[in-house]
């Protein structure tokens, strides 16, 4: 190596230091005052005890408690067909806002079908949303009047504030999280007897472990994935030493849209509910992580009909109401749980 290039590698070599010396700093600074801003809090919350429903740890298996019993949580993502739902053996549905909750509640009450109510809320991509204390201050006070308007209904299982949130961690969005913790504590200190998770795509491993600063309040995660589910224990292993907590699988399905075979024109091609129902089969057999001691329960997407990719992409059931070979597999397993 000639003496210029010597002294050009350690030039790089000193950037690089610097480089890496300062992002752990920034990591350590942001940490820092995540844990401290939120009390020390941790990723479950401390509340426990005989309330209407709670996570709790027995024999290294998680588990909700619901009235003071198990509960293993099996079920769909959507809003509608609650009833078809229970005649399955289903006994959860997520609803990913309160636009039709009234309804829902109603039903699933009925039905014996506990709910699991989304909080939509937008992420660290909305920053300059954050910014603005009057768009904050009327999305507390409105979800302050939800929690506090549904807190007391029996169907309730749990509140999922925010759906696939982006949360990029730095002193630019500050803002998001302290927020988010507000929101947080609200449900907390106003509901004390539901806990409270958010939603993320997939395993995001550094968003996970981030989680402990960043959100410490939380007490269970919801993880939507479609073809991930195949290495979503091996995702979670690797980090068993940042994030060990409970989880549900909050939607799963096979083939999501983007995951498909596309043609020469790149759109995605649809299998045939046969196909899917298969494919549905082989996930739930081979791949959900039923023996997981941190594994809470699972629902498959989508429990009803929606328009995303085709008319018929997702859903289980048709635009007559009549249910498609995914509706079986979904049977079998809940029997098996």
């Amino acid at each position: 190596m000639t003496h210029n290039a010597k002294n050009n590698f350690l030039i790089i070599f000193k950037k690089l230091l610097t480089y890496t010396a300062l992002s752990a700093l920034l990591i350590l600074l942001l940490s820092a005052y995540f844990f401290y801003s939120n009390n020390g809090n941790q990723l479950q919350s401390k509340l426990t005890g005989q309330r209407k429903v709670f996570i709790s740890k027995q024999n290294g298996q998680y588990s909700f408690y619901k009235n003071g019993k198990p509960f293993i949580v099996k079920g769909g993502g959507g809003s509608s067909f609650i009833q078809e739902l229970a005649l399955i053996g289903g006994n959860t549905i997520m609803c990913w806002d309160t636009s039709s909750i009234d309804k829902v509640l109603k039903d699933a009450a009925k039905f014996n079908i506990a709910v699991i109510i989304g909080l939509d809320i937008p992420g660290t991509d909305h920053i300059d949303f954050y910014k603005d204390e009057k768009y904050v201050d009327n999305v507390y006070n409105l979800y302050s009047k939800i929690v506090n308007k549904y807190k007391d209904n029996p169907a309730l299982l749990a509140w999922c504030l925010g759906n696939e949130l982006a949360m990029t961690a730095s002193f630019k969005t500050i803002p998001f999280f302290k927020s988010y913790n507000k929101l947080l504590r609200m449900i907390h200190q106003d509901d004390p007897e539901h806990p409270v998770a958010t939603a993320v795509m997939d395993v995001p491993r550094m968003k996970l472990s981030g989680l402990q600063f960043t959100i410490p309040g939380l007490d269970f995660i919801s993880i939507n994935t479609y073809n991930g589910l195949k290495v979503i224990d091996a995702k979670l292993n690797d980090i068993n030493f940042f994030w060990n907590g409970p989880y549900i699988v909050g939607e799963w399905a096979p083939n999501g849209g983007w995951e498909a075979t596309k043609t020469n024109w790149q759109a995605p091609v649809e299998n045939t509910s046969t196909k899917k129902a298969q494919q549905f089969a082989e996930l739930y057999n081979k791949h959900m992580p039923l023996k997981s001691g941190r594994y809470l329960g699972s629902l498959a997407f989508y429990w009803g009909i929606r328009q995303e990719y085709t008319h018929t992409w997702y859903s289980v059931f048709s635009d007559d109401n009549i249910p498609n070979e995914i509706k079986k597999i979904i049977q079998k397993g809940t029997d098996k749980m």
